[in-house]
């Protein structure tokens, strides 16, 4: 079926970002004008399809491009209107549109927050435990070589003891801070519960890089100690698996872990 446009007011001139003659000037022939993004004309003709055989009113969502540039979110009705006084049985289309953009723009913002606040843990920043794995599996789909780690906070209970939990809430800050600051944009560092920690290196491509890191965060945990002023028998244990190619998170989280036993017993041992 071919379309002609038969009129369009000031308002929807405004929407579309131009001129009468401009909004003319274009093949609408198709029924739908040019500014409306590729990916929703489909959709459109189909209702257009369905109105020629139904006669029924149609609500639309669409998207359009205006000649500034900018994006628009459109929504409205479709209608077809039989004239009675047309001699060669022509019917007219009315649409009735209405922008949207900023309802729509406003639940988008609504829902990045809600996905934010699901993936980020509130007291360190750093990614949940569920996000976090989620992240990693998909990263572990790929040959690359990778770090992961596993740090836990010894005999954090005394400080929540000694100090109060506000005093333990800034001491896991402080470490998310210095995991922040240890590792690349691109790793995945979370916490996974009270005082566990988990980080995995993307492309890691040196062990001997991995030990070093661990290294650093020991040694810049106790300095954040002495800064907030927490003395006492606390410190951090790391578990550490460097490797290549395809495996499990579960494989990994349970070799890491082994180790962060092993590293927790030699330093009981070292205080007898």
């Amino acid at each position: 079926m071919c379309y002609e446009l038969c009129s369009i007011n000031h308002a929807g001139l405004i929407i579309f970002d131009c001129t009468e003659k401009e909004f003319y000037n274009q093949d609408f022939s198709s029924g739908i004008p040019s500014q409306v993004f590729s990916e929703d004309v489909k959709e459109l003709k189909k209702v257009l399809d369905v109105l020629q055989h139904s006669g029924d009113t149609k609500e639309t969502n669409f998207r359009i491009k205006r000649m500034d540039g900018t994006i628009l979110y459109l929504t409205g009705s479709v209608t077809m209107i039989a004239d009675a006084n047309e001699k060669d049985g022509k019917e007219t289309i009315q649409q009735v549109i209405y922008d949207v953009t900023q309802r729509v723009k406003s639940e988008e913002k609504r829902r990045q927050g809600l996905l934010e606040e699901a993936s980020t843990d509130y007291l360190t920043g750093l990614l949940t435990r569920r996000y976090a794995f989620q992240k990693i599996n998909k990263c572990l789909d790929e040959d690359k070589g990778y770090g992961f780690l596993i740090i836990d906070a010894d005999n954090f209970k005394f400080v929540n003891d000694t100090y109060g939990h506000s005093k333990g809430d800034e001491v896991l800050a402080a470490l998310a801070n210095i995991l922040r600051g240890t590792f690349r944009f691109t790793d995945i560092c979370a916490r996974i519960g009270g005082d566990e920690f988990i980080v995995f290196l993307t492309n890691e491509t040196s062990g001997s890089s991995l030990e070093e890191r661990i290294q650093h965060i020991i040694s810049e945990f106790q300095k954040a100690l002495k800064e907030l002023k927490v003395d006492g028998p606390i410190g951090i244990s790391i578990g550490g698996v460097y490797g290549r190619g395809a495996t499990t998170l579960e494989e990994l989280y349970e070799y890491a872990d082994k180790l962060l036993y092993y590293v927790k017993v030699l330093i009981r041992l070292k205080k007898l």
